[in-house]
């Protein structure tokens, strides 16, 4: 099964070049899973793409080198039990013409009474690099979306950075949420978020500057996620 994309140009001189997106996988080890290809003739050939990051494999790669359904590529399988966001480094195409397919494949219909294997799912797909981007558009989907069942926000990426990077958190029910950034010495210095959202998966950029627009320094920052009852802080770091 595929989820395959429209035609995209990549266009010269409009780094960074990357695409991305949320990935939820819930399949049986190394017989099902998953996978990301690119075209640059249309559709009529494919080459798999690896994920320059993940937080299942931060240094780059799939998880698992062998997947039996698609057949023998390799791929996200396994049950993770929670969404995480996937980038891939497409520098190597600028100025072409590209296309993406999420391909997926089952060795048989794996679902047990828990709900443990139900598949893949894929959401909030970006290419970045375009004249204008915009959120991807797929020939199929699966509109079987879940909900987020707990809060929880990840580690910003790129970390380190220079000049921006992504936050992600999840939400299971409406919340007021409020994410802010505090220098070292406690200092409020950017408001990102402050505003009623419904349950989802949200990801914010922060380019390193204050909420006058003025460029910070260098060093260690906190960014904190304060929705309904749940509270978290984590450190990132600014090189300039």
């Amino acid at each position: 099964v595929y989820l395959i994309s429209e035609e995209y140009t990549l266009a010269e001189n409009n780094a960074p070049y990357q695409l991305e997106m949320m990935v939820w996988v819930n399949t049986v080890h190394q017989e099902d899973g998953c996978n990301v290809q690119i075209s640059t003739d249309g559709g009529d050939n494919w080459t798999i793409i690896e994920p320059s990051y993940t937080p299942i494999q931060p240094e780059g790669g799939y998880d698992e080198t062998v997947i039996a359904a698609l057949p023998n590529q390799p791929g996200w399988t396994g049950t993770y039990g929670d969404w995480f966001p996937a980038y891939f480094d497409l520098s190597a195409y600028e100025g072409m013409n590209v296309t993406f397919r999420v391909a997926f494949g089952s060795t048989s219909q794996n679902e047990d009474a828990d709900n443990r294997y139900a598949g893949v799912y894929v959401d909030n797909v970006i290419v970045r690099g375009q004249e204008t981007y915009d959120i991807v558009s797929v020939e199929m989907v699966d509109t079987q979306v879940a909900s987020p069942s707990y809060y929880a926000i990840s580690q910003n990426y790129p970390n380190p950075f220079n000049p921006k990077t992504a936050i992600n958190y999840q939400l299971p029910v409406a919340s007021e949420v409020s994410l802010k950034i505090y220098d070292m010495s406690g200092r409020l210095v950017k408001n990102l978020v402050s505003e009623t959202q419904e349950a989802g998966h949200y990801r914010v950029f922060w380019d390193g500057t204050d909420d006058n627009g003025n460029e910070l320094g260098s060093g260690v920052y906190l960014y904190r996620i304060d929705a309904n009852d749940f509270q978290r802080t984590k450190r990132m770091v600014l090189l300039r």
